[in-house]
């Protein structure tokens, strides 16, 4: 989700302080010369990156949300609210004041990118990994598009939300309903063989067959390919178990190539 709640004219370098600093002129925790609306009362601070992948010299929007618990709908909050701004390591990018965060061309590959905000008392964070200028990445929320498994039947019930985050997890829902999670691990993928193992750790559901061993691919920016393995079915409980002529159970393994959105 983007929103643009400020629009102001120049870029203020994030500093990595555990201590606050005076702001400098024109920087986040200057007052702006209009009106915002801003969070008071109880309620807790969330933010993330759009897109969620901190590339090498390329632009993403920070995102700010209200929420004060799961019955009532976050509600977006203007950059100019946030204090405290701070982005570690030292020198990986830049915030304007309309919330767009320019990584630097030279900023270190491999490391984890950390923004730091507070409102209020409610302090939050989000981390991701810096990739290079072309490098290809995972990281981000993806739904299935179309789906080709042989052998096996095909799972009856589509990932309707995969994701995948900048520290190597991954998150697999059939059916998402608010901070609902059917199965979470870890995830690694080696982008020069292209291959990609899912490996589950914990969920809310455990699936007879889970194969998240086989090779990943990406299609421009918002298609991801996922070949040779299998998500797993959540209406699987659901079927009847098959038997051979001997009467001995017989587990389908199906063999699939997912195709996923953004």
């Amino acid at each position: 989700m983007r929103f643009i709640a400020v629009a102001a004219v120049g870029a203020v370098s994030l500093a990595a302080c555990a201590t606050p600093q005076p702001p400098e002129e024109g920087g986040p925790n200057r007052p702006l010369a209009v009106d915002l609306v801003c969070p008071s009362g109880e309620g807790g601070l969330m933010i993330g990156l759009d897109p969620p992948v901190a590339r090498q010299g390329a632009d993403v929007n920070l995102t700010a949300f209200w929420f004060q618990g799961p019955h009532v709908p976050p509600t977006p909050v203007a950059i100019g609210c946030l204090r405290d701004l701070a982005v570690s390591p030292a020198g990986a990018a830049t915030l304007s004041r309309d919330g767009r965060l320019r990584l630097a061309a030279d900023a270190p590959s491999g490391e984890m990118l950390t923004v730091s905000a507070r409102v209020l008392d409610a302090q939050a964070s989000v981390s991701t990994r810096v990739v290079g200028r072309d490098e290809p990445v995972l990281t981000g929320t993806w739904r299935q598009d179309r789906i080709k498994c042989d052998p096996g039947r095909e799972p009856g019930e589509p990932v309707r939300e995969l994701k995948v985050t900048g520290d190597g997890r991954f998150n697999v829902t059939y059916q998402p309903f608010e901070s609902y999670v059917d199965i979470w691990g870890a995830l690694s993928f080696d982008p020069a063989a292209g291959t990609v193992a899912l490996t589950p750790d914990g969920g809310n559901f455990d699936p007879p067959i889970f194969d998240g061993e086989g090779r990943a691919r990406l299609d421009g920016e918002r298609r991801l390919i996922l070949d040779g393995v299998y998500l797993g079915d959540r209406n699987e409980r659901n079927l009847e178990p098959r038997t051979d002529d001997k009467g001995q159970p017989v587990i389908d393994r199906p063999v699939c190539t997912y195709e996923f959105v953004r």
